[in-house]
Formats: C-alpha cells, sequence, structure tokens
C-alpha cells in the first residue's frame, strides 16, 4: 500500500479511514509522501539523468572528435601561411566545395562562406573550418523563381491590387483547402440533398480551421521553443516506442501465460451467477468489479497490450494489480510492481530526460543562435529567401556568376583552378574573370532568380544526441587519437562508478 501510495494512485484513499479517526494520523502521509515522493523520486529522476546523460556524452565525444580529427587533416592540406598562421582562402574554399559537388550553386558558396567567416577576416582559421561538415549538413533546397504565364505576358493584369488579393488567397494553403473542401461540400448537399450527412462533413472541415492557433503560438517568440522541444521530440518517440513496446511485449506474454482466462468481460447487467463479477467469483464486491474493469484482462494480446498502457499511465493501477492477486495470489503483485519499475521509473525517465536535453538545446540555440539559424539570416540578409518577394528588377547576370576566386595566385595549383586578376564591377562587386563575388550582406536578389530554402523536416535522434553535448567540448578540441579514446573513456566511467559506490556507501 505504501509503494502505491508513493505512485499517488491511492491517494487520498489510504488516508481517508486514518483521517476520519484523528486529523493527527495526516501528519504520517504528509511526511511520507513528502520524503518518499517530493524527495527520494526526484533524487532517483536525477540519478538516471545524470548516468543517461554520461553515457549519452561519451558516444557523443567519439563521433565529434573523429569528425573534427578528419577535418583537421583536411585543413592542413589546403591551408597557406598568411601573417603567421595558417588559413584557407577564398578561392581554396570555393574550388572545394565545386570538387565536393560541382552542381552547388556559387550564390549558395557565398553565402556558406559568409557563415564560416564569423569574423569578416576574408579567410577561414581551423577553429571556422571545423564548423564545415556541421554546416553541409544543414538541407537547404533550391527554387528557382518563376513568373507565371499572365505575369509574363500580361503584367498589369496580374500586379493589380485585386489579382494579389486573389493570389495571397489561393497561395494560402490551409485556408483555400478548407474552404475550397467546404464550397464543395455545399454544392454536394445541394445536388443528393442529405443535409444530415453533408452537414457533418462541412463542420468537419470547418473546425480543421482551429489547427491555424498551433501557426499563431510557433510565431510567438516566447512559445516558439516549446513548439519546437515538441516538433525534435516527435522523431525520438519512434526510437523509445520501440523499446517500451519490447517490454511491453514480454510482460504481455508473461501476463497471457499467468492471468489468461482467469477474468472475462461479460456485461454487467446480468441474471446468471456465472457471468457474474467477471466470471471469477475471487472478485465479488471487489474494486475491480465496481470499477468495471473486467475488459482489463489478458485473454489476448491485445486486451494485454491495453492494460500495460493503463499500468503505464498509473492512476488506478493498484486496484488492477489487486484484481490479480485475488484471482491468483498475494504474489502476483510482483508482476505489477517489477512492471512500474521498469516501464514507469526506468523507461519513462530515461525519456524525460531527453525532452529535458531538447528543450535545453533548443532554448540555448534561441538565445545564441546556432549555425542553422545563422544560415537562415545570412540568406534573409541577402535577399535570397524563397519567402521573399521577387524583385522586379531584370536579372542581369546568371546565376553562375555571384561567387569569385580570390586574388591570392599562390595556391591557384591546389585544385587546379587558377584565378584570374580581380577588377571592380559598378555594383561594388569584385569579378575575376566571369564570376562576381558581393562582400558583406549585400541584397542581391535582384542578380539572380535562385531562391534558398532551409528544409524544417524532422532532425533524427541521432542528430539531435550530437547537437546536444557537441557544445560542451572546445571548439578547437580534437580530443584524444580515436583509438585511445575507447580506453580513456572506459577508464573514465571506471573512476566515476567507482566515485557514485563511494558516494551512496557515505
Amino acid at each position: 500500500d505504501l509503494y502505491v501510495l508513493v505512485t499517488t494512485a491511492n491517494n487520498p484513499d489510504i488516508m481517508m479511514p486514518a483521517f476520519d479517526d484523528s486529523a493527527y494520523y495526516v501528519i504520517f502521509f504528509v511526511a511520507f509522501l513528502v520524503i518518499c515522493f517530493f524527495i527520494y523520486m526526484n533524487i532517483i529522476l536525477a540519478v538516471i539523468y545524470n548516468n543517461y546523460r554520461k553515457h549519452l556524452k561519451n558516444e557523443v565525444r567519439k563521433t565529434v572528435f573523429s569528425k573534427r580529427q578528419q577535418l583537421s587533416k583536411a585543413f592542413e592540406i589546403l591551408a597557406i601561411k598568411s601573417e603567421g598562421q595558417k588559413v584557407i582562402t577564398r578561392s581554396r574554399f570555393v574550388q572545394l566545395m565545386k570538387l565536393l559537388d560541382s552542381k552547388k550553386n556559387p550564390a549558395f558558396i557565398n553565402v556558406m562562406w559568409i557563415v564560416l567567416d564569423c569574423d569578416g577576416s576574408d579567410c577561414l582559421e581551423k577553429r571556422e573550418f571545423l564548423k564545415l561538415a556541421d554546416l553541409l549538413n544543414v538541407e537547404v533546397s533550391e527554387v528557382v523563381d518563376r513568373t507565371t504565364f499572365i505575369g509574363h505576358y500580361l503584367p498589369s493584369i496580374y500586379y493589380s491590387k485585386p489579382s494579389r488579393v486573389l493570389c495571397r488567397i489561393v497561395k494560402h494553403k490551409f485556408d483555400f483547402v478548407v474552404i475550397g473542401a467546404a464550397f464543395i461540400m455545399a454544392l454536394v448537399d445541394v445536388i443528393i440533398q442529405n443535409e444530415q450527412e453533408s452537414r457533418l462533413s462541412l463542420d468537419v472541415l470547418l473546425v480543421l480551421r482551429v489547427l491555424r492557433l498551433v501557426k499563431i503560438i510557433g510565431s510567438i517568440g516566447r512559445f516558439k521553443v516549446i513548439v519546437l522541444t515538441i516538433t525534435k521530440v516527435i522523431p525520438s518517440l519512434i526510437t523509445y516506442g520501440g523499446v517500451i513496446m519490447v517490454f511491453y511485449y514480454m510482460f504481455a506474454i508473461v501476463g497471457m501465460e499467468s492471468f489468461q482466462g482467469l477474468v472475462k468481460f461479460t456485461g454487467y447487467d446480468v441474471e446468471g451467477e456465472s457471468d457474474l463479477f467477471c466470471s471469477n467469483s475471487k472478485l465479488e464486491l471487489s474494486d475491480f468489479w465496481r470499477d468495471h474493469y473486467c475488459n482489463n484482462n489478458f485473454n489476448d494480446v491485445i486486451h494485454a497490450f491495453i492494460v500495460m498502457f493503463e499500468l503505464t499511465v498509473v492512476n488506478q493501477w493498484h486496484v488492477i494489480a489487486y484484481g490479480y492477486a485475488a484471482v491468483t495470489d498475494p504474489w502476483a503483485r510482483l508482476y505489477f510492481l517489477l512492471f512500474h519499475l521498469i516501464c514507469v521509473i526506468i523507461v519513462l525517465n530515461i525519456f524525460t530526460a531527453f525532452v529535458l536535453e531538447v528543450f535545453i538545446l533548443e532554448y540555448s540555440a534561441t538565445c545564441e543562435g546556432n549555425l542553422e539559424s545563422q544560415l537562415e539570416k545570412k540568406i534573409q540578409e541577402m535577399g535570397l529567401s524563397f519567402k521573399r518577394k521577387v524583385s522586379n528588377r531584370v536579372s542581369s547576370v546568371s546565376k553562375e556568376d555571384l561567387v569569385s576566386s580570390d586574388s591570392d595566385s599562390s595556391d591557384a595549383d591546389v585544385l587546379d583552378s587558377p584565378p584570374n586578376n580581380p577588377t571592380s564591377d559598378n555594383d561594388g562587386g569584385i569579378t575575376q574573370g566571369d564570376s562576381i563575388f558581393y562582400p558583406g550582406y549585400k541584397d542581391v536578389s535582384g542578380e539572380t532568380d535562385v531562391r534558398f530554402h532551409i528544409s524544417k523536416r524532422l532532425k533524427s535522434v541521432e542528430v539531435l544526441l550530437q547537437k546536444m553535448f557537441e557544445k560542451e567540448i572546445e571548439v578547437d578540441d580534437l580530443g584524444p587519437n580515436i583509438e585511445n579514446l575507447d580506453k580513456d573513456l572506459q577508464d573514465e566511467d571506471t573512476y566515476l562508478s567507482g566515485q557514485n559506490r563511494t558516494l551512496w556507501g557515505m
């Protein structure tokens, strides 16, 4: 009963008989809950969180150090000496990007350079170059702005005020689909003259507009981190859901072998005695019978899984446990205690730890910014965002004419693409051959029809875990040699385990 009280499932039911006898007995139950529920259970959560975080951090460190060591080797190959330090010039960076992907748009290479060259020195130091892999992992789609047929041949009509209003309505996908579908259902109503069915479909479509509240919440800065946390947690549900399903299946099979056929649902308004009390007389006048729990049985795997989920939610789990203890043996309670310890206290607390880490990650990214947000910001500053209005200025430069090579000719032999002598163009850009590079953050939206859009697809759990702990490692920390890293981490685990044993021994 006290274990059940720790889960608060039977509170205040268990206290009420003693409370009716004397108010002083409440002191016992309050003290028990404060110590065991509010303090000790949170200590258990902290221990689980700490161990979960430690093991994840070790895995992430191996990945991060391996990535940085490979990038460091690449830096040593590409770097040249400039003013006493090794750096990578713009020309080598552009040639490297073209070597990695010959189809990569020069305008996007321009944006990448600006994001990496955070100090504006026009060259990449080692710590800046180490961010390249993360920047390349940002999914960016390339879109070419296109003018419609009417806009091309009848611009005065297409760009008129009524036309722009109509375009805004049609291009708003959520409103257009809902209202358009509602209009179609209204026509169907007139044709089939079945008001009830058509009215129901119409109501369902109109209710979908309430979902717009989610978009409004996501646009508010204070709530945005919460919405982002929810979206980032969704992919992890597959991983953690798979883990808990394994435990569900194990306990479901054991439950079916132990309790199958002992409880049956036969209804509650029955006359025959054999059908009363869930077809088991041992449940007569029990809470299990009075609460109509006969469908909570282990007669097939579907019902068993439903019982597992009810036990995970915790509320009234003791009624189910006491019911099966009544029809079998009091030791049957151990089955339900073990399920609560493994699936609720351990697995769900690990998931709670993951949610905490994701929230902290998103909050830190909102406050400090990350490569993805920096990239998006620079794309907007240069007028290359997909959501930006199309400039009326006619493009005078092809999409290949936005990034140039550097004027430093000493490194031209590295990637076999010698640069040309730079000159200046009329717009303040630096030209080399047939290419133009715009330093700084000049709006170049009129110079190209290409626009970029950063994908908002949900990231995998592995990407999230790497982002969680990478910030705790110094930017220029390459770590130990990868071959020796596993041994170092094992030694660290042994030391920390010894410290934990000493702590708990005290």
